[in-house]
């Protein structure tokens, strides 16, 4: 069929129009390439950064032209800049509506008819890393031990004659991250990853001075027993020093906190990891029966594999996967990347090692279109030193999460310059407050950023990855390096930014 004249004119003019664009495009990325490259030379000269390796990629994906790149085909530990890898591999492998399971279970008939559980109980986790409930900052699912036991008190169950027992065994891996350093291991964010997890398996101890010469006293959030806490902290008189640290016993559940603590001074607080997840769990789900109004006659909880045979008694399911993905990216939880991590290769496709993990994570990269060679992936949190992700495939993730309708909740996740999350104190003014929306990242020595940079005229932002490794400044200059160069991409990008205090 020959097109009608006014269809020709109006195509004519459709075309011209689009030439007019990309000429504009094309325009406006060669200035922002000179403005970039002036700011990469500037990081690249930067005497803080000496002997630092540094990789950027800065793509636009309006076109898909990479507008200045730096190493950004070389790999780089990446921090936690590694969870943008495991929430998209978990998203496409178990679908954003994905729930955890966790269940309570006992011998076949042993609930009588008066409310008794005879013989023990079983906690048997799934793997859920929420269990505790999701932070207070998403309003997200509360407790989920409550939960269970208001569910049990609803059945009629009174009293337990055994002992609570958690079971970790849903997840075949190790509670530690492979190349995890040992001195994280005490500390709150390195907490292990389990089948069964409680409160991000973190207790908040409290040691408290009682009077000069006697030893302190100490107490937990939750409010459960502490027999893996070895407590060697001695009362001093007021006005004295209060000294304490904590580590844990190598090769040992055990956490050992020493030192003094002032008579009349207020309690000394710290996070602690436990170092047993599936027995901190059971612990506090004794608590939370003795709430509802349950007592429990067995011993102190442990943890145990659960019997075969043994029969449900409550459930409980964790918010879907898209929900527990945002706390995850947007405070950087670890332990609920780690769990993404290991439930896409376990749930996904019956996996049970890290090496299956990683093969997972390259085979479901590769599908949604990333470029994967040379690409280490050695956990779900980034805190290992053997992840090596390069900028230029960390950009084409980035890219790929717009497109794919299953990875939408990371973009939810990102926190915003100067306004949320882990970026909420940084960019507090300029052209990137509350335009650049990116995942932070930091171990010793490795500060990295990658995100999006939304523009002023156009529904597609720039795409943009800096990871910086083995600098020898303070973490908070390598920082403002990363952020200078930022700030000039969200100036190129066209936006008036905030220039007030937040």
């Amino acid at each position: 069929m020959r097109p009608s004249p006014r269809f020709a004119v109006l195509s004519l003019a459709c075309a011209l129009t689009s030439c007019a664009q990309l000429a504009h495009d094309g325009e406006s990325n060669a200035t922002t390439q000179g403005r970039l490259e002036a700011a990469l030379q500037r990081m690249l000269a930067d005497e803080a950064l000496t002997n630092a390796r540094i990789g950027v990629a800065v793509t636009d994906l309006a076109t898909g032209a990479s507008i200045v790149e730096h190493d950004a085909n070389k790999g780089f530990v990446t921090a936690s800049n590694m969870k943008l890898v495991s929430t998209a591999v978990a998203l496409a492998s178990l679908t954003p509506a994905f729930q955890w399971q966790t269940r309570v279970v006992a011998a076949p008939d042993s609930l009588t008819a008066d409310g008794v559980v005879t013989g023990d109980v079983f906690l048997v986790g799934g793997g859920d890393p929420s269990l505790g409930g999701l932070p207070r900052a998403r309003d997200g699912a509360g407790d989920g031990l409550d939960a269970l036991a208001l569910q049990l008190r609803r059945r009629g169950v009174l009293r337990i004659t055994g002992t609570v027992r958690g079971d970790a065994g849903a997840e075949p891996f190790p509670i530690y991250g492979s190349g995890w350093q040992w001195d994280y291991l005490e500390e709150d964010y390195a907490a292990p990853s389990a089948g069964l997890n409680y409160a991000h398996n973190v207790a908040e101890v409290r040691v408290q001075p009682t009077t000069a010469g006697d030893a302190a006293t100490v107490s937990c959030t939750p409010d459960v027993d502490l027999p893996w806490l070895l407590l060697r902290v001695t009362t001093v008189k007021q006005g004295e020093p209060t000294r304490i640290r904590f580590h844990r016993v190598p090769h040992s559940e055990c956490v050992v906190v020493e030192g003094s603590i002032a008579e009349g001074s207020a309690p000394y607080r710290v996070p602690v990891a436990v170092g047993d997840p599936a027995q901190f769990a059971a612990a506090a789900f004794v608590r939370a029966l003795q709430r509802r109004g349950i007592t429990v006659d067995g011993d102190a909880p442990t943890s145990m594999r659960a019997p075969v045979g043994a029969v449900e008694i409550a459930s409980h399911s964790s918010a879907p996967l898209a929900e527990i993905a945002v706390p995850l990216l947007m405070q950087s939880i670890n332990l609920y990347a780690e769990q993404a991590w290991r439930a896409a290769a376990f749930y996904g496709m019956g996996l049970r090692t890290f090496a299956d993990c990683e093969r997972h994570c390259i085979a479901t990269l590769t599908a949604l279109g990333v470029p994967t060679a040379g690409m280490v992936l050695a956990d779900g949190s980034g805190l290992s030193r053997r992840n090596l992700v390069s900028p230029r495939q960390l950009v084409a993730l980035l890219a790929a999460m717009r497109k794919d309708s299953r990875l939408h909740a990371i973009q939810t996740g990102l926190p915003v310059a100067g306004e949320s999350g882990t970026l909420r104190s940084r960019f507090m003014r300029g052209a990137a407050k509350g335009q650049v929306r990116a995942k932070t990242g930091f171990v010793s020595y490795v500060v990295a950023l990658s995100g999006y940079v939304d523009r002023k005229d156009s529904a597609a932002p720039f795409a943009f990855s800096v990871l910086l490794n083995n600098f020898t400044c303070e973490p908070d200059r390598a920082k403002a390096a990363v952020d200078a160069f930022v700030e000039e991409l969200a100036q190129c990008a066209g936006s008036s930014g905030a220039t007030g205090d937040n």
